[in-house]
């Protein structure tokens, strides 16, 4: 993982910035669903971290159904407004 975000994370985290560590089945089970294969570093990221964010940029995880948080559903639901079949959030 970029060693300027992991420098971000250990100055600014406070509690609850972060939830829901993914297990590499969840990460499988939602490339599949998307018809994607997920970029090495976000792999890492969400194995690690999860869902959540801090400094105002926040990166969407795979847990669950918190329709907030999760890039399968948010994906799902941006193709239906246009966002072209390859493309995730």
């Amino acid at each position: 993982m970029n060693n300027k975000i992991l420098q971000m994370i250990s100055e600014y985290e406070e509690d609850k910035d972060f939830f829901g560590e993914a297990s590499e089945e969840a990460l499988i089970e939602a490339e599949s669903m998307l018809g994607v294969d997920f970029p090495p570093q976000y792999r890492e990221y969400v194995k690690k971290y999860g869902s959540g964010g801090i400094c105002g940029v926040d990166i969407l995880g795979v847990e669950g159904d918190v329709e907030g948080s999760s890039v399968t559903l948010q994906t799902e639901r941006r193709r239906k407004q246009g966002l072209p079949p390859k493309d995730i959030l």
